[in-house]
């Protein structure tokens, strides 16, 4: 009997008769598809951007995180995600922002709003992966509304100015 937890048992089982690379490639979507499964219990939801790259507002009520993601190179610019609407007033303890690329030539500077109030600013240096760390933070509100500026990139175009960002707020 399968698990709880779609992504336990949603996957292709090994075959010598499928191509590797296919198969890993359809495993992954398979994860992908799982994990939204998983999250009509969880709270956790994920919105594509009309502009093509996928934004990923997540949320887990018991225990985990709040995460906010931003997929591709990263510019300045306001609401940068689909906002995250908070499902049971809480506090986080940290708040942390990563990239998958560093930026080259200068800082990633975002800001965390919940309404219109500045909650938090996270900075990831020129070469780092890793943000500062956030704690000391302020209550979360239910139903309240977070949204992430990012107000700094590098600015010359021979520089990279990080990609794949992902804030984690973990609770």
């Amino acid at each position: 009997m399968p698990s709880q937890k779609a992504h336990t048992w949603l996957e292709l089982p090994p075959s010598s008769k499928v191509d590797q690379a296919f198969q890993d490639a359809v495993n992954s979507s398979m994860r992908q598809i799982a994990l939204q499964l998983d999250s009509i219990s969880t709270g956790t939801g994920t919105q594509t951007n009309a502009g093509g790259g996928t934004n990923v507002t997540t949320s887990t009520s018991t225990g985990g995180q709040y995460s906010i993601q931003v997929d591709g190179y990263l510019a300045i610019q306001s609401n940068a995600a689909p906002p995250l609407v908070v499902d049971t007033t809480q506090t986080p303890i940290d708040a942390t922002a990563y990239v998958n690329e560093p930026p080259a030539g200068g800082p990633v500077v975002c800001q965390i709003f919940q309404g219109a109030t500045l909650y938090a600013t996270l900075t990831i240096p020129a070469g780092a992966t890793q943000s500062n760390t956030v704690t000391g933070l302020a209550q979360l509100t239910q139903g309240s509304r977070v949204t992430l500026n990012i107000t700094e990139v590098p600015g010359s175009a021979s520089v990279a100015p990080g990609r794949d960002l992902t804030v984690v707020m973990r609770l």
